[in-house]
């Protein structure tokens, strides 16, 4: 293809009537995937930006967790740190760390990171998503055609937190009578 890449905006098996099968298959993954992962979105119990720093633990905390000790987090040069009465350690950025029972990732960048915690425990039977039916009309085989001069842009990530990422180029996609262009 010439330097062109393909994109294709469903699963990624030929033929493409071959994909129904496939599709179904990752959406019982990812429902699996959100009723048991620690960092799944259903487990999440705060999101909270860190700015001049922020407690966790006791009731009256910024993110106040059952059962666990006053922690403070605080961000300071780039580097995010849990100080807690134990130890002091940095935080990995998206990274899963162990805290009590509970589960927290530092994210965002400098400047403006967040914490999420998560909890150890759901409902279990958490409701499952609900998905658009399978069609294989809506499926496009489209070409990302890289951009002249990469540039970095914000874009807004899965987990509300938004990030800078490196442009990767254009795609154009026939709607109706007029394509569009996605950067």
């Amino acid at each position: 293809m010439g330097g062109f890449g393909a994109l294709l905006l469903t699963a990624h098996c030929s033929p493409l009537t071959a994909q129904k099968p496939e599709v179904e298959r990752e959406r019982d993954e990812f429902a699996g995937w959100l009723a048991a992962a620690p960092t799944s979105p259903l487990a999440a119990v705060a999101l909270v930006a860190i700015g001049p720093g922020i407690r966790l633990g006791p009731p009256g905390s910024d993110i106040p967790l059952a059962g666990l000790a006053e922690h403070r987090v605080a961000e300071r040069g780039g580097r995010i740190t849990l100080e807690g009465a134990v130890a002091n350690r940095t935080l990995p950025p998206g990274r899963p760390v162990p805290l009590g029972g509970y589960t927290v990732v530092a994210a965002g960048p400098p400047g403006r990171g967040t914490i999420t915690a998560f909890a150890p425990h759901r409902a279990a039977s958490p409701k499952r998503p609900s998905w658009y039916p399978y069609a294989d009309a809506a499926t496009l085989l489209l070409t990302l055609r890289p951009p002249a001069k990469p540039g970095v842009v914000r874009v807004l990530a899965a987990d509300g937190v938004e990030v800078e990422a490196t442009e990767a180029g254009t795609v154009t996609v026939p709607l109706g009578r007029s394509p569009a262009t996605l950067t």
